[in-house]
């Protein structure tokens, strides 16, 4: 087993494309309201109300992302040193932070060169997008990033990093209790940051017709707090999905499929077992089962680092910030003049193209960037502080 799990970063990879395609369909103007095209219903109905929804659940796909990242920003957390914060902050800023901004300023770039303020004839997802003027507030909302702002005008994933900077910033504190307690105590945890996220966003509603948006960070958590537990407790879970028979792991498999897709196709009638909260539970059910089933099948994993696959998780965050950028420029671009799946096709290459190239030139050397500042400088002040305390003392 690596000791990177680099099969993680080839689920994180096939999670992204699952977004890209998702995407691409939601242009199309019956795929939200389910108004198809005549003739057209029985393949829609099948692919978006059963569990072959899995192949472009995008929501879905982000719920995996954070459980994802929780199990990942954990491991150092249970090496038994303490981990101090700015450090682990600056990393996570690198990380997300810059990659995200140089995003933000092509998609600000590509909006004033291209948009044609709404398209006759694709959906509302696509006409809401890229008709919002750029003045100073919404790019200073965008530059800080973790504010309650509308963060889908120009690029409609960021919505996703905005929760995920703010849980990297409390992460730390978390995880001291993750450290310490038991996971029914985690788990406990979870429930309670869950309950206080639709409390509050309830009590709002119903006295000032106003949610914020803060109220969703806590919720979704509890996803990240559920990544971390199966990083505690993986050892002992790999050896126990191990010891099962193979026509046991194909069921779990199969459940695990069902359960990441349970919105779509699960008693939509009865309104209370789709509540969001309780949504996000299900599928991050089904998501443990993947990462058990990557890390602890050889032919899994052997199909996860297959080099082109391996690839694309390594390109993922690339992929998952250009792929609407892509998407939104050659729709505005071409649109009636070449055919819609051409537009994919070409959305799609470009999307490689550039995530391939803003994975190299930007994303390693913000990597880079973060360990040289957290291992170096910031150790360097700190015993700089101790000379002078010293001194003083």
């Amino acid at each position: 087993m690596s000791k990177r799990f680099e099969e993680l970063d080839s689920l994180r990879g096939i999670a992204a494309m699952t977004v890209v395609f998702c995407h691409f369909l939601a242009i199309l103007p019956g795929i939200e309201s389910g108004t198809y095209q005549a003739g057209s219903e029985w393949i829609m109905n099948l692919i978006k109300y059963t569990p072959l929804h899995i192949f472009w659940g995008g929501y879905e796909a982000v719920i995996f992302f954070f459980v994802l990242s929780g199990f990942v920003l954990s491991l150092p957390f249970y090496k038994g040193s303490a981990i101090a914060y700015t450090p682990f902050f600056v990393k996570r800023v690198c990380r997300i932070y810059i990659p995200y901004i140089v995003a933000v300023a092509i998609a600000i770039i590509m909006d004033s060169v291209f948009s044609r303020g709404g398209i006759e004839g694709l959906s509302e997802w696509f006409n809401s997008k890229w008709i919002t003027p750029v003045s100073g507030g919404i790019l200073f909302d965008h530059a800080i990033l973790i504010g309650d702002f509308k963060n889908g005008v120009f690029n409609p994933v960021l919505w996703s990093l905005v929760h995920e900077m703010r849980i990297s910033i409390l992460f730390p504190i978390i995880m001291l209790f993750i450290v310490r307690f038991s996971w029914r105590a985690s788990i406990g945890l979870g429930i309670l940051l869950t309950f206080i996220g639709v409390a509050g966003n309830a009590f709002l509603r119903k006295y000032t017709d106003y949610e914020v948006d803060y109220f969703y960070t806590l919720i979704y958590t509890f996803m990240f707090i559920i990544g971390a537990l199966l990083a505690k407790h993986r050892e002992y879970l790999i050896e126990r999905y191990r010891a099962f028979s193979k026509p046991i792991k194909l069921v779990l498999l199969t459940l695990a499929v069902m359960a990441y897709t349970y919105k779509w196709w699960c008693l939509k009638d009865i309104s209370i077992i789709h509540k969001s909260y309780f949504e996000n539970i299900i599928i991050s059910v089904g998501t443990v089962i993947f990462v058990l089933s990557a890390l602890s099948s050889g032919v899994i994993s052997k199909i996860l680092l297959f080099r082109p696959v391996h690839f694309i998780g390594k390109t993922s965050y690339s992929i998952y910030l250009y792929h609407a950028i892509a998407l939104l420029t050659f729709t505005n671009l071409l649109y009636e003049t070449i055919p819609v799946w051409a537009i994919w096709l070409t959305s799609l290459a470009v999307t490689f193209i550039v995530s391939t190239l803003m994975y190299q030139l930007i994303e390693l050397p913000s990597m880079k960037l973060g360990k040289y500042v957290s291992q170096r400088i910031l150790p360097t002040r700190k015993r700089t502080a101790d000379n002078l305390d010293s001194a003083v003392t």
